[in-house]
């Protein structure tokens, strides 16, 4: 009688494994996640959960059977004979963390080959001897009267394209995204460093208050306005996060900004902001009494009603917000919409994104973002909104 040995385990795991890590591989690379409905979201995400855990049960189970024949055969010290069927576990390991983390080397800042705009370093000296470092992109062929954006970080230390500086870098850099889509349809994006992040110069962002921070966006605006290829007239600011409370600090002074636009934005009073987040346990509630005493920026937080500002701003608004936001309320939209409406301004747009968290990355029904990718449509929302409010050609 044939005998059944546990070689067939092993090629089924690795044909399952490397199915598994090369649609991990091509999942971010041709943006599968566009187009997709929620229910087939949910079917791949327990898609990949099964494979995961198919890949550890059989490769487990490979490895108890060769053991027992090896014991039953008088040959308990092969080890090597056991521990190939390991193998395809250590290529889920990498493949996972791959997943999560994406590292590709040096970050930079150019722009993909190809690219239809020109790209600057920029070094913008600040009073007291701080620098801030960051990108211009240009769009190619538009000579003078170019419109342009300042894009603004959201809370915590950001780099320009608004990802972590720690390392190891992550595949969630947004800026870049709505950089290069902008600059390839007319207008001129400027995104900078944090103080003191990445290759600016200064003090620690995170004992700038929100106000303080306006401070250095508004040195921006000041040298895009005297930049000759640039139209002073047609400057717009795009927000992320606390990057919109800055963008209300600067425009309710500043009436020659052009166009305004909110990303995951508060509207409520900071306080009850803080109190959501510990109600969808993103803060614990027994780390705010700390965070209130020894950081700056959340006690401004907690005192701080952006309403007020919202009612000052008279500029064309676009405010995009995903209804699964756990830091920010979706309904906050609504509030600084109502808000800006109470002077008269009747130009303001809300988006409310279905399946969208606070990074506008879509979200799997376990709140996991399927992407670390801005999804199409949301920036196509802001390029189509821009180009028709900054008359882009």
């Amino acid at each position: 009688m044939k005998k059944v040995n546990p070689n067939w385990l092993l090629g089924l795991n690795l044909v399952i494994a490397f199915f598994f890590l090369g649609f991990m591989r091509i999942w971010d690379t041709f943006d599968l996640i566009e187009g997709l409905s929620l229910a087939q979201i949910g079917a791949i995400t327990w898609g990949v959960r099964i494979a995961s855990l198919s890949i550890i049960t059989i490769g487990l189970t490979g490895l108890i059977w060769d053991v027992r024949i090896s014991h039953q055969k008088g040959r308990g010290k092969s080890s090597l004979r056991w521990t190939r069927h390991l193998i395809a576990l250590f290529l889920l390991v990498p493949g996972l963390i791959y997943d999560h983390v994406k590292t590709a080397g040096p970050v930079t800042y150019n722009p993909p080959r190809g690219a239809e705009y020109a790209y600057e370093d920029i070094r913008l000296p600040l009073p007291g001897g701080d620098v801030l470092a960051g990108s211009l992109t240009l769009p190619g062929g538009t000579g003078a009267g170019i419109p342009a954006v300042v894009l603004i970080t959201g809370s915590s230390p950001h780099d320009r394209d608004n990802a972590s500086p720690q390392a190891p870098m992550t595949a969630y850099r947004p800026f870049r995204q709505i950089a290069h889509r902008l600059s390839s349809h007319g207008i001129a994006v400027l995104r900078m460093d944090d103080r003191g992040i990445g290759e600016s110069i200064g003090c620690d962002i995170q004992q700038s208050t929100t106000t303080e921070r306006a401070k250095d966006i508004e040195a921006c605006i000041a040298y895009l306005r005297q930049r000759p290829e640039i139209d002073a007239s047609r400057i717009g600011l795009i927000g992320l996060s606390e990057g919109v409370s800055i963008s209300h600090l600067i425009a309710s002074q500043d009436s020659r900004i052009k166009a305004l636009v909110f990303l995951s934005g508060i509207g409520s009073p900071g306080k009850d902001v803080l109190e959501y987040q510990i109600q969808q346990g993103v803060l614990p509630k027994d780390m705010l009494p700390t965070l209130l005493e020894e950081d700056k920026n959340t006690r401004f937080l907690y005192e701080f009603d952006p309403l007020i500002t919202a009612r000052m701003i008279r500029q064309p608004v676009l405010i995009v917000h995903g209804d699964k936001d756990r830091y920010v309320p979706c309904m906050d939209a609504f509030h600084l919409k109502e808000a800006i409406e109470e002077n008269g301004n009747r130009n303001v747009t809300v988006r409310i994104l279905a399946d969208y968290g606070h990074a506008l990355l879509k979200e799997n029904p376990d709140g996991e973002a399927l992407s670390a990718r801005i999804p199409d449509e949301v920036l196509a929302t802001i390029l189509d909104w821009l180009a028709r409010e900054m008359r882009v050609q």
